[in-house]
Parts: structure tokens; C-alpha cells; sequence
């Protein structure tokens, strides 16, 4: 009576999450689950490929699992993560199979699995291709070893839009300047149009560094000089060849500002759009307040879903960062689902959120490799603050993980993804690169 009880309450969870959830896959190949203790035993219907399953749970109280599949009678791990929460996909690693067992390795009080699906993703077909942007600093000659360095390089076969952040603003005076001189910017567009020349190149142009920090400076020189700062944002995209500005404001705060903002906006978007050049914004998701006019005008929101910390202290976890993330930005602003990139962090964050510890995928390659395919965590990461040594664990999204959010993208029929950021990875030749796993992941849904 409770297996029977499990698997009717499964499918009712199925019917109701196909309206809750906004994931695109069909053919759900689970035909009966069985549940005994902390295994999920889930036969499905005859022998499949399947390369996908997608759980839901009830309280939060899974700290370890791992799914396997039956192949010539033995069980094969085809995937391991620390978490399931509410919502998870979970990208397999593709085989032909009868049977998957789902195995609670570590838990923290009772656990129920509310719901198990299981597909084969090649049949899925999205509306449009996902476009994949970046953020990248070029301070300090950072590029010209990326350059030479195919390991680095390569991490540009995956990104559409690299966004240059951290080298151009403006002054009080709302004109255009460059943190290492317009020489050394324009030789970083070189470079970067010789590593990949049919790349979208974005840059980031801070409007908040040089105005105060509550922001008031900021809107009244947007409103004050606005004609004037469009003028010369289209001059220096017409100057440089760039395809699109981006902004990053962090954060407006009253109305007025987010005012200020969306006026800028609108009139710049009229005046680049007369050369098909674009504008790009960097948001949190709690949205903010543009205006309707100004969303319209933005062609992606890069969505800063990460430093979102949880009771467990993981600054990007799973459902935290997808759509739990997604569906709220959605209700409180006036952008579509196809102007939403979904941002990855490549960096790190530690538990006690100290602001001088920042973990990232490179710093674990570095130091033995300890996450390799399924991790999520580097234990006992060491760092400074006030001037005493201090450790603790640090959370960094790893290559299982990369998928699968890369996954949600593509299913959930988002714009695209956002990764912050660039040298945060492993070398492209590493077997577990973040890249590599986003680049895998959008090929073999082409």
C-alpha cells in the first residue's frame, strides 16, 4: 500500500509540475518507482537512452545522491550531487537502459522525492539557438596570455558576446574614459577580434564609478547631460566597432534613479539601433524598476543569479538560482523569458560569506583536482582577513553542475546564459572545464 500510494502521489506531482515547471522536454519514460528506505528504484518503459531526469523534493534534506543505471546487470553511476531541493535537473551521463536507481548517500532528517521523470533529450528541438555571453577583465596584460595559451583560447569557441567589464567609464562630466588608456583598450579589441573574429564584443560601460555611492551624483548627471552621454556612447561604439554597451549599475536605489536609468536607456537604444547595435544589462533577481520602455529597449538581461546565499550558505544552488530565481525576476519586471540569460558563476563563494574569501573552478585545478565531475565544494579554503589566516568550505558550481543549469536554460527556452567569469575556469584541455561542460551541453541539443 505505500509503494502504490508513492507512485500515485508521483503522478500527481508530474500532472501538476508540468503547469508549475516551465521545461520543455516530453516522453517521460518512467513507468514505475519503487521506493524502499533511501532508494528510488524507477523502471522505465522498456529499454531506453535516456540522458535526463528531472526530481523534486519535499523538504530539503538531501545532502548527497547519486543515480545509476542498470547496463549487463551491474549499476553504473551516471550521475552524483550534493542537493535535490524543490526542483532539479539532472544531466545523465547518457546510456541505454531498463532501469535507474536513485540512492540517498547523506541526508539531514526525513526525505521524500515527490517527483521522478526521466527523458531522452535528443528529441527536444528549442525555438530559437542559445547565445552564450561572458564577462571577461583585461587588466595587467591579462589577454595577451590568453592569446598565447590555446588551454585559454579555447574557452572563446563556446561565447557569442564577450562583455568587457572593468576598463571603460564616466567621469563627473559624463565623458568616456579608460582605466589602462584608450591605447591599451583598443590593442584588448585586437586581441580579441584575432582569437575569435566573428565574436560579438560587448563593453561595459560604468555609469555609477566616479558619481558617489548612493547614487544621486548618478542620476543627476544622466539628467542633466543625457543628449550629451548617448553621444558619446554611440561615438565610442562607432570608434571602437563594438556591437553592443552593456551596464552593470549596482544598484539604483530610488525610483528617481531607476528613472534616470531608463531614460538613458530609451534614448540611447534609439540612436544604437540605427547602426544594429544593442544594450545589455546586468540585473539581480529582484528586478529592480525599470521602465516598460526600457525593458523594450534592452535586447538580454545578463541575470546575476549567484552571491544568493541559502541556509546552507551555497551562494548558488540549484532551484535558488534557476527558477525559483527566473520565475520571480519574471513576475516583478516587464522583460520576456527570451531576454533572460541565466548566469553561471565560475567563481566561488565561502560559506560564512566573508567578503575576502572568493573560491573559484581555476584555484581547485590548481590544488588537486578535489571536485572533480560531481563536486561542488572546496574544503577548508584558505584566505585572509584582518590580517589573520582563516579557513572555510568554499562553494564553487562544478562541471555536473554547469550542466545542468545550462541544461535548464535550454529547456525552459531562456535567451541564453551568462558566465561571470571568464578567468575564474580550468584550462579548456582539463577534462572537467566549465566550458567544456556548457559547450557540451548546447551541442548536443543543436
Amino acid at each position: 500500500m505505500h509503494r502504490y500510494f508513492l507512485i500515485l502521489s508521483l503522478t500527481v506531482a508530474v500532472l501538476f509540475s508540468c503547469i508549475q515547471h516551465p521545461v520543455y522536454l516530453e516522453n517521460d519514460l518512467v513507468r514505475k518507482i519503487e521506493h524502499s528506505g533511501d532508494t528510488y528504484t524507477v523502471h522505465l518503459d522498456g529499454r531506453k537512452y535516456v540522458d535526463t531526469v528531472v526530481l523534486e523534493e519535499a523538504y530539503d534534506s538531501v545532502w548527497d545522491f547519486e543515480i545509476a543505471a542498470k547496463v549487463d546487470n551491474q549499476w553504473k553511476t551516471v550521475y552524483r550531487q550534493d542537493r535535490i531541493d524543490k526542483y532539479r535537473i539532472c544531466v545523465l551521463d547518457g546510456t541505454e537502459t531498463d532501469t535507474l536507481k536513485i540512492t540517498i548517500l547523506k541526508k539531514e532528517g526525513s526525505v521524500r522525492i515527490n517527483k521522478v521523470s526521466a527523458y531522452d533529450s535528443s528529441s527536444f528541438s528549442r525555438k530559437r539557438p542559445i547565445v552564450v555571453s561572458e564577462y571577461m577583465t583585461t587588466e595587467k596584460g591579462k589577454l595577451d596570455k590568453i592569446k598565447a595559451s590555446p588551454d585559454y583560447a579555447n574557452h572563446f569557441r563556446v561565447i557569442d558576446d564577450i562583455i568587457l567589464i572593468g576598463e571603460v567609464f564616466l567621469d563627473k562630466q559624463g565623458k568616456i574614459q579608460y582605466k589602462e588608456g584608450k591605447e591599451d583598450f583598443i590593442n584588448d579589441l585586437k586581441m580579441i577580434r584575432e582569437i575569435k573574429p566573428e565574436i560579438n564584443i560587448i563593453v561595459d560601460i560604468d555609469i555609477h564609478k566616479q558619481t558617489g555611492k548612493d547614487g544621486t551624483e548618478t542620476k543627476n548627471l544622466l539628467n542633466a547631460k543625457r543628449k550629451e552621454i548617448v553621444a558619446e556612447m554611440v561615438s565610442f561604439a562607432d570608434e571602437t566597432r563594438i556591437q553592443g554597451i552593456d551596464f552593470d549599475w549596482e544598484y539604483p536605489r530610488t525610483l528617481a534613479e531607476w528613472g534616470a536609468y531608463s531614460e538613458l536607456i530609451v534614448a540611447l537604444h534609439a540612436e544604437l539601433e540605427k547602426s544594429n547595435r544593442y544594450i545589455t544589462v546586468a540585473l539581480a533577481p529582484w528586478g529592480g524598476s525599470l521602465s516598460r520602455e526600457a525593458c523594450r529597449a534592452i535586447k538580454y538581461v545578463n541575470l546575476m543569479t549567484y552571491d544568493l546565499f541559502d541556509d546552507r550558505g551555497e551562494h548558488a544552488s540549484f532551484y535558488n538560482t534557476t527558477e525559483k530565481s527566473v520565475a520571480k525576476f519574471l513576475s516583478i519586471t516587464h522583460f520576456k523569458k527570451e531576454q533572460l540569460f541565466l548566469g553561471l558563476s565560475f567563481y566561488g563563494r565561502t560559506v560564512n560569506q566573508s567578503p575576502n574569501a572568493w573560491p573559484d573552478f581555476r584555484y581547485d585545478y590548481e590544488h588537486g583536482k578535489t571536485m572533480g565531475k560531481w563536486g561542488n565544494y572546496i574544503y577548508d579554503y584558505p584566505y585572509e582577513e584582518d590580517g589573520v589566516r582563516k579557513t572555510s568550505h568554499g562553494y564553487v558550481n562544478g562541471y555536473a553542475m554547469a550542466r545542468d543549469k545550462t541544461a535548464y536554460a535550454l529547456y525552459s527556452d531562456l535567451g541564453g546564459i551568462m558566465i561571470f567569469r571568464f578567468i575564474c575556469d580550468a584550462p579548456y584541455s582539463y577534462e572537467y572545464s566549465l566550458h567544456k561542460a556548457v559547450e557540451t551541453m548546447i551541442n548536443k541539443n543543436k
